[in-house]
């Protein structure tokens, strides 16, 4: 897979739990990436892991988590 097509595919991913209403809940960075945990907003039981390896999908996300945050604190 090409570099282009697997960023896509990792921003991809992210927006289809966000656009099934999944919140991020844990960011662990390491040194070959980055890795997610996404709750549902029912407060269910499941639970998504996903690992992210490129920066421009990392990019992205980090737009992802301020949109939340401040969705959260507009909420509370």
């Amino acid at each position: 897979m090409s570099f282009y097509h697997e960023v896509l595919e990792e921003k991809r991913q992210i927006d289809r739990y966000i656009s099934e209403r999944f919140r991020i809940s844990v960011v662990q960075e390491d040194l070959s990436g980055m890795r997610l945990e996404l709750t549902p907003s029912d407060c269910s039981d499941s639970l998504i892991q996903l690992q992210i390896l490129t920066a421009e999908a990392r990019t992205h996300l980090a737009n992802l988590l301020i949109k939340q945050f401040q969705r959260e604190q507009v909420e509370a």
